[in-house]
C-alpha cells in the first residue's frame, strides 16, 4: 500500500508540474503577443499601417490567415474596414460602412465579448465557406473599456491556437 502512494503522490505531483508548464507556455505566448502588439503601436507611421500591424500580428499569434479588423464609429453605428488579408474582395467590400444592427458583430459589440461560431450559409458568410472556411471569432477591440472595433478570424477551428483564443 505505501508503494501505491508514494506513486500516486509522484503521478499528482506530475501532473500537476505539467499544469504549471502549460499554463506558463500560454502566459508566455501571451506575453509575446503583447510584446509584439507594442513594437506594432510604436513603429507605425500613421493608423493605416498601424490597424494592418495589429491584424498581422492577431492573425499570427491565433495561427489562421483570414480576417478582417473593422472600426466601429459609435455616431453612425456602423463598422468600417480597417484591414483584411486573404478574404473574398465580394465579401470585404460587403462589409464595408455596415450597420451594426442586426449583423453578426452586433452581440459582440454590444457585450464587448469574444464569440465564436461555426459560419452559416447565408448571407456574405457563403462567400467565405466557398473559401474553404469553417468558423468565425469575433473578437472586439477595447480602450479604456470602450469597444472601438472588431477583429474578425475566419478559419477551420482545428488549426487554431486554443492556447491563446
Amino acid at each position: 500500500i505505501e508503494v501505491l502512494q508514494t506513486f500516486a503522490h509522484l503521478t499528482a505531483a506530475a501532473l500537476h508540474h505539467a499544469q504549471e508548464h502549460l499554463q506558463m507556455l500560454t502566459y508566455q505566448r501571451r506575453l509575446a503577443a503583447l510584446s509584439a502588439i507594442g513594437t506594432v503601436v510604436s513603429t507605425a507611421a500613421d493608423l493605416e499601417e498601424l490597424v494592418a500591424n495589429v491584424l498581422d500580428v492577431l492573425l499570427n499569434v491565433v495561427g489562421v490567415f483570414s480576417g478582417i479588423l473593422l472600426l466601429y464609429d459609435p455616431v453612425n453605428n456602423t463598422l468600417t474596414v480597417g484591414a483584411a488579408r486573404e478574404l473574398p474582395d465580394a465579401y470585404i467590400a460587403l462589409q464595408q460602412g455596415i450597420a451594426v444592427a442586426q449583423t453578426e458583430y452586433e452581440e459582440a459589440l454590444r457585450y464587448g465579448q469574444l464569440i465564436r461560431r461555426p459560419l452559416l450559409a447565408e448571407g456574405a458568410e457563403e462567400l467565405l465557406i466557398a473559401e474553404n472556411l469553417k468558423s468565425c471569432t469575433y473578437i472586439p477591440l477595447l480602450v479604456g473599456g470602450t469597444v472601438v472595433g472588431i477583429v474578425s478570424m475566419f478559419g477551420d477551428p482545428t488549426d487554431w491556437n486554443r492556447q491563446t483564443c
